[in-house]
C-alpha cells in the first residue's frame, strides 16, 4: 500500500483570494474537511489529555519525509488546501486567529495494533499551532536559530489554558508514544483521498 509518511505544509497568505473554481474533489459539504476537531484528535490516538484543544502530533520515524503536498500534482494540492482554508473561513481551526498565514495540516488516525495510519482529512492551522503539532520539527528549527521554541510552548499553554507542568506532561507522553511507534513498519491508508494520487504511486 502507498506510504505517505510526513505531513506537509500548505500556505495561504492573509487576504489570499480563493476562487469558487477551487471547490472540487467531490466534496459538496464542509463535513468533508471540517470534522469536529476534538473528535479528530481522539481518533488520531495522539490526544492524552482530553481537555486540550491543541495537541502534539509526532509522526513516527518510519513515516518521515513524504506528504500529500509533494505526492499529488502541485495544482491539485493548491486547490485542495485553498478549499480547506475556505471551509475554516480563513481562520485557524484550533485557536481561531484571523488574518495570518495558514498551513494545511493533514489529520491522521493511528492504529497501534495494525500499525497503520489513515488520512482522515485536513485542517487549517496558523503557524504557531502548526509548530505545536510538529514540536519535534519546531525543536530542530529552534536549534538552528530559526524559531523561538519558548514562544511555541507559550502558545500551546495559552490555547489550552494550561501550565508549563501540564505541557511537559503532555509532551513527555507524546514522545513516549513516538518512541514506541518507531519500532514498527507502518502502512499508510489515504482513505477517501487515494484517488488524488497519480496512477503510478498507487
Amino acid at each position: 500500500m502507498y506510504r505517505v509518511p510526513w505531513r506537509g505544509v500548505g500556505h495561504a497568505r492573509p487576504g489570499e483570494n480563493v476562487p469558487n473554481s477551487h471547490r472540487l474533489y467531490n466534496c459538496s459539504s464542509s463535513s468533508c474537511f471540517r470534522i469536529n476537531h476534538k473528535m479528530e484528535m481522539e481518533k488520531e490516538g495522539t490526544i492524552m489529555s482530553k481537555d486540550l484543544r491543541l495537541t502534539i502530533e509526532l509522526v513516527p520515524r518510519p513515516c518521515w519525509y513524504s506528504n500529500m503536498r509533494t505526492t499529488i500534482p502541485r495544482a491539485a494540492w493548491d486547490k485542495l488546501r485553498k478549499q480547506v482554508y475556505a471551509q475554516y473561513n480563513y481562520c485557524c481551526g484550533v485557536c481561531q486567529v484571523e488574518h495570518v498565514t495558514l498551513h494545511c495540516h493533514e489529520i491522521w488516525q493511528y492504529d497501534d495494533t495494525l500499525h497503520s495510519q489513515k488520512l482522515n482529512g485536513f485542517i487549517a492551522l496558523c503557524e504557531m499551532c502548526h509548530h505545536c503539532k510538529h514540536i519535534g520539527h519546531a525543536g530542530i528549527l529552534a536549534s538552528e536559530g530559526k524559531l523561538n521554541l519558548n514562544r511555541v510552548i507559550e502558545h500551546f499553554m495559552r490555547v489550552n489554558h494550561c501550565s508549563r507542568e501540564e505541557y511537559e506532561e503532555h509532551s513527555n507522553e507524546a514522545w513516549s508514544i513516538w518512541t514506541e511507534r518507531n519500532k514498527y513498519t507502518w502502512i499508510t491508508d489515504l482513505g477517501a483521498y487515494t484517488y488524488l494520487l497519480p496512477p503510478k504511486t498507487i
